[in-house]
């Protein structure tokens, strides 16, 4: 049942799911219909997820393999490691705020950028994502909105100058390289728009842009 508790105008939720495990948590609503109605809500949907599970593991190790089959790239391989220190030995639906809280500490503490933590969690955060979507269950996402914020940085653009001194410094590179920073200069495209780009794109851009007898 809904109870309160001190400072806190919201109503919380407390009760045992189909695993056997005790849930606490805010309802995020000061109207305690609304709480018990939620409350109701999460039970059913954890009867409904066992149904469907059956075996299905929601452990931390059974997400993070599952998640990088669709996106096997180094960058991701280095965050999940960074992660399974941590969440490792937990089942998903045992990740709760104050878990993530505390990743946030330990890893500023290690002298990691809010920037960085966040890239982080939100490889977390889309692991769930796509793990429930996968399976067709429900899984609470203790990530969402928990991210640290990022300091919004400058915006600088190179002087005609340092260009010339990036492409000179390029073509000393592999043959391809100065090419390469020539293009991004001259349209201020990305790494990964230039490596997908079609030559069918290219051409319709340069006649468009022809002028009309």
């Amino acid at each position: 049942m809904p109870y309160k508790q001190q400072k806190s105008d919201n109503w919380f939720i407390s009760y045992t799911d189909a695993r056997g495990r005790r849930v606490r948590c805010s309802s995020g609503t000061t109207d305690h219909a609304e709480a018990k109605a939620l409350e109701q809500r999460l039970r059913a949907e954890g009867y409904e997820n066992r149904e469907r599970e059956g075996d299905l593991s929601t452990g931390f190790a059974a997400v993070m393999v599952a998640y990088l089959k669709d996106h096997p790239q180094e960058r991701e391989r280095i965050i999940t490691a960074t992660l399974r220190e941590h969440f490792g030995s937990l089942d998903i639906l045992d990740v709760k705020a104050i878990d993530i809280r505390a990743y946030t500490d330990i890893r500023r503490e290690a002298g990691k950028s809010d920037s960085t933590i966040a890239r982080e969690l939100a490889v977390l955060s889309a692991a769930i994502n796509c793990y429930a979507t996968e399976h067709g269950i429900v899984l609470p996402n203790p990530v969402k909105g928990r991210k640290p914020k990022q300091a919004e940085g400058r915006v600088r653009w190179l002087s005609t100058a340092e260009a010339a001194r990036l492409i000179d410094s390029a073509e000393r590179g592999p043959n391809y390289l100065a090419d390469f920073v020539r293009i991004g200069l001259h349209t201020g495209m990305r790494k990964q728009e230039m490596l997908g780009l079609e030559w069918s794109r290219v051409v319709s851009v340069h006649l468009s842009r022809l002028p009309k007898k």
